[in-house]
């Protein structure tokens, strides 16, 4: 099974949530990082081929990429993920949804998991509900 952006960053939010890490869709500059990051790890089993073709741009401050950015913009519009906080610096995962992915995710192959599970440990150390400067709210 070909494990696409959507697929990976749906993944990855499950695996954040299970783990107790909290994570923030406000400030973007985390995601980009952490996703221009796992792009230029060297290519292993269950690395999947959307990392080869994810285009970055270096126009600001850190790496930024349009797919990553539209497809978490979608995951907010539509329910997907839910804030926990007035300030949206909190994000978790409706239990149905929750329930979805891990039935999707179980199926991966092991290179696949065992990738993502990279990627998770790589994420835990990212602060995604840092502060925002005032020029970032609007990014």
């Amino acid at each position: 099974m070909e494990v696409t952006l959507g697929d990976f960053v749906k993944y990855l939010v499950l695996l954040l949530h299970q783990g107790g890490v909290p994570f923030s869709f406000r400030i973007p500059e985390p995601w980009h990082t952490l996703f221009y990051k796992l792009k230029n790890m060297p290519h292993v089993a269950g690395k999947p081929d959307f990392f080869g073709n994810l285009g970055f741009d270096w126009d600001g401050p850190y790496p930024k990429s349009e797919e990553l950015t539209e497809f978490i913009r979608a995951l907010c519009l539509t329910g997907s993920v839910v804030t926990t906080s007035p300030h949206f610096d909190a994000y978790a995962l409706p239990e149905e949804t929750k329930k979805l992915w891990l039935e999707s995710f179980e199926k991966l192959d092991e290179p696949t998991k065992r990738f993502l599970t990279t990627a998770f440990k790589v994420a835990r150390g990212f602060n995604f509900r840092n502060e925002a400067l005032p020029w970032q709210l609007y990014d």
